[in-house]
């Protein structure tokens, strides 16, 4: 298989139901590496992940697949915050080091397309 098919099959191959989910667990990855708790109205509130249904369907599955848990917060009782889990962790990293493969092979392909500069002109007075 060409490597480019490779990287485009494995970034079509993803079920329906969890498209989109690795981006919301990279939400909250980078939240946590910052001191940031991630609460679900955050997630909605970036407007990047799809509406509220589509978001609460999105962290229903990460919970069925215990890659996050839910906690109630510490400073509003009706506001639940997201926490990765080690398995979410570990499957993140996994992500990460199989796409950085992909295109770091990727990257050994040579290149038959040479991208000349553009040519400048200058404005005549």
């Amino acid at each position: 298989m060409n490597k480019y098919t490779a990287i485009v099959s494995f970034l079509t191959n993803i079920p329906e139901q969890t498209r989109g989910c690795d981006e919301v667990l990279a939400f909250v990855y980078n939240n946590d590496r910052q001191g940031v708790h991630t609460r679900i109205t955050d997630v909605v509130n970036t407007h990047r992940f799809g509406t509220g249904p589509t978001v609460h369907s999105k962290i229903n599955h990460l919970v069925s697949q215990k890659l996050i848990k839910l906690t109630k917060s510490k400073d509003d009782a009706r506001a639940k915050v997201i926490e990765l889990t080690d398995k979410g962790t570990a499957y993140l990293r996994g992500q990460d080091k199989q796409i950085g493969e992909m295109l770091g092979a990727m990257a050994c392909v040579p290149r038959h397309i040479t991208i000349a500069p553009r040519a400048t002109t200058t404005p005549s007075t």
